[in-house]
């Protein structure tokens, strides 16, 4: 079924006030869609099964509901006017030399090449070569007449080889034997050339899949194995021309910013005073300093480096920004997220957590308050703000589908897609957000264009919960105001409110909504994070169990081209697709339940036994250490160490810094005063604490050896820290 077509889609149906008709017209049309089920499909009388396609595609032809069998759902049934592409053909000529009567053809050519027989002394041997080849084109037209036939042209594969062809055209022609005399003989010498060339396809693939996945970074690994699980990409629309294609993406393109733009000129905060920042901060020194090269890239990065350089020296930087910068990542802005909400959780207390998003975020910048930003609150004058002027400015974009080029097309607003300097004059054009948000007291972290809102309050308390909701109420329309005068526009379909709170406490919350202007919001039972999904206790439960569920389907569709690789690849495919799924963002893992580390342990288990072919009943310990392979629980620990280690060299970001103190001893004498790396281990009563980074990452640490805690290096530390946890 194409991807144009989703069934069973409940996002239109299973809430608690379902949307009326109207609101759901409303939704398709904003995302150019149709609906096709016009009745109800569900026992309780909603439309739960809607089929949806674009609305300028006349694929569903006819839809109809049909009755209950067997479930609380209705049939759907639907016929689509699907055409596959018509296939490429080719036309050849040939002849059929086996009606050719070998007698009549000798004599023919006796008497054609006699008849018109040369002199030698007016001809030299290429006439006579000339004569008679076309004598005998003479004579075969005549018993073997010239006849043309089509054929289609099918795409080889780059398995495919030449020997694989000659055995594969013995095989035909030994079946077409088998077939005409009908004798076991012939048959037996069929099936045999029939297994000789599965087993040489097999071959071929194994060793051709072996080699891209071995030779190949991250990048040419997933696009192999993709291939190789018949994985299609994005289906382009459809189109006339190639060049009609580009320029529609084109238009599309500059469509979308340019309605961003109108909705946001046409907003009533721009009736206020200019978007400009309350406070001017000058410094001394400016980037003027620029080398002429050829290369844009490396332009780029030695323009990126000094004006990184320029923020640091005179202190310009957001420290809760974590994007685009060094020693930063998403993990470590989850680990401060959740290490401040589990600690408020900790005291009996709760938090409120909103997320923001911005839509088409670099595309809507206004060069003139970017250029007037760089200036005034980050010192960049002269010749450096020259250059980035004309970075910025009078640029153009094509678009490439296929080799055909789209028309030119002017960039009048946002940064370069895909560059260096890009990212990082985005998060300065956006800098003031945290100016605003701190002024409401509220604590915060940015991603780029992700904002993330928390505030700590005492359910308990009488209209603290409340005031809490006013506060950040107040900051979003605050910040929405900000952001429509400087032509910003804020994703409100993708703001989503969360409250974390104990059991108990989250009954004394039940009820509570989020009121911005005239859109109520009501609180989500789990949020997905920068890729991480929370739930309210912060048990991370709802993280596991989706991780869960897509590791199953990678290790199933791995299992299934197992018998095409050997072991060393599937190795690298497993390191690639299902290591970097468990690793990623696993220090947040710390202090969850031991039922969910036991879910993603088999997992690990499961992946290690496909590697070496052995059944579920194998034990899978000696598997892990045969691959050097931590187990879970371990490699939980293990990231949450590396952290730590990193803080206390002043490698982590500041944030996570500030969270983790040397343990300084009471009185002189003591046998903890000769350690130096140790660290303080701050007091907790309940367990939310667990898996705070501040509370686990000290408490793992002191129980390191003194020769760990003092290695000179990451990589060093690594090592050593590996094998300990071995």
């Amino acid at each position: 079924m194409p991807e144009d077509i989703w069934a069973n889609i409940t996002s239109l149906g299973l809430r608690a006030k379902p949307p009326t008709r109207r609101g759901r017209r409303g939704v398709l049309s904003a995302f150019g869609l149709q609906q096709h089920v016009k009745e109800a499909t569900h026992i309780s009388g909603r439309l739960l099964d809607p089929i949806m396609t674009r609305d300028d595609e006349d694929l569903v032809r006819l839809c109809d509901v049909g009755l209950y069998l067997g479930s609380d759902h209705k049939i759907v049934r639907c016929i689509l006017q699907q055409h596959k592409p018509p296939p490429i053909r080719v036309t050849c000529e040939l002849r059929d030399y086996r009606k050719i009567d070998m007698l009549a053809f000798q004599a023919d050519l006796e008497h054609q090449l006699t008849t018109t027989m040369i002199t030698p002394p007016d001809s030299d041997v290429n006439d006579f070569l000339e004569h008679f080849a076309h004598s005998s084109e003479v004579v075969l037209d005549k018993h073997a007449p010239q006849s043309t036939r089509s054929r289609t042209i099918r795409p080889r594969p780059r398995w495919y080889n030449d020997d694989i062809r000659e055995v594969k055209r013995e095989q035909r022609r030994l079946e077409r034997k088998w077939r005409k005399t009908r004798l076991q003989v012939d048959r037996d010498a069929y099936m045999i050339q029939h297994e000789k060339l599965v087993k040489m396809i097999e071959k071929s693939k194994e060793t051709y899949y072996k080699d891209s996945l071995c030779n190949s970074n991250t990048k040419d690994t997933f696009k192999t194995l993709g291939v190789l699980l018949n994985k299609t990409g994005k289906i382009l629309p459809t189109f006339d021309t190639p060049d009609k294609l580009c320029n529609k993406f084109a238009e599309y393109f500059i469509d979308k910013v340019a309605k961003i733009r109108c909705s946001i000129d046409d907003d009533p905060v721009n009736s206020g005073p200019n978007a400009e920042m309350n406070v001017t901060i000058v410094v001394d020194r400016e980037l003027t300093s620029f080398k002429e090269l050829n290369d844009t890239e490396i332009i780029e990065k030695a323009v990126i480096t000094q004006f990184n350089e320029h923020i640091e020296q005179n202190d310009l930087d957001e420290i809760f920004q974590s994007a685009y910068k060094h020693k930063h990542s998403t993990e470590t802005a989850l680990l401060k997220v959740k290490d401040d909400i589990a600690r408020a959780l900790d005291d009996n207390q709760a938090a409120f957590l909103i997320l923001l998003d911005l839509s088409a975020a670099f595309d809507t910048i206004d060069h003139d308050i970017l250029f007037h930003r760089f200036e005034h609150h980050f010192g960049i004058k002269g010749t450096a703000l020259q250059w980035f002027r004309s970075y910025m400015t009078d640029r153009t974009f094509q678009v490439n589908v296929s080799g055909s080029m789209s028309d030119v097309f002017g960039l009048c607003y946002g940064v370069p897609q895909g560059s260096i300097i890009g990212p990082r004059a985005f998060t300065a054009y956006s800098q003031y957000v945290a100016t605003i948000i701190r002024h409401y007291g509220i604590m915060y972290h940015i991603y780029a264009d992700d904002v993330q809102l928390y505030l700590v309050f005492n359910p308990k308390v009488p209209g603290d919960a409340a005031c809490a909701l006013f506060k950040l109420s107040s900051c979003v329309r605050e910040i929405h105001s900000w952001m429509t005068l400087n032509k910003l526009k804020l994703n409100n379909s993708k703001t989503e409110f969360f409250i974390a709170a104990s059991p108990h406490n989250l009954t004394r919350l039940s009820g509570t909504t989020l009121c911005i202007g005239a859109t109520e919001i009501v609180p989500s039972s789990s949020i997905r994070n920068l890729g991480v999904s929370f739930d309210t206790s912060l048990t991370m439960s709802s993280h596991v169990t989706a991780l869960c569920k897509s590791l199953n389907f990678i290790l199933w569709n791995i299992s299934r081209i197992r018998r095409y690789i050997d072991q060393n690849t599937c190795s690298c495919a497993m390191r690639a697709l299902i290591l970097s799924k468990l690793d990623y963002a696993n220090a947040l893992l710390a202090g969850c339940k031991a039922g969910d580390i036991t879910r993603l342990q088999r997992l690990q288990n499961k992946a290690a036994r496909i590697i070496f072919q052995l059944p579920r009943r194998h034990s899978a310990s000696i598997l892990l250490d045969t691959l050097h392979w931590l187990p879970v629980n371990k490699r939980i620990i293990f990231k949450v160490l590396l952290y730590v280690f990193k803080t206390v060299h002043n490698l982590a970001p500041d944030y996570l810094t500030n969270s983790i103190t040397i343990h300084k001893p009471l009185r002189q004498g003591l046998r903890s005063a000769l350690d130096v790396n140790r660290l303080a281990t701050p007091k907790y009563n309940r367990r939310f604490s667990d898996g705070a980074f501040s509370v686990c990452g000290p408490k793992w640490w002191n129980d390191l050896p003194i020769t760990i805690r003092s290695s000179p290096t990451v990589s060093a530390f690594k090592a050593s820290l590996k094998t300990y946890l071995y």
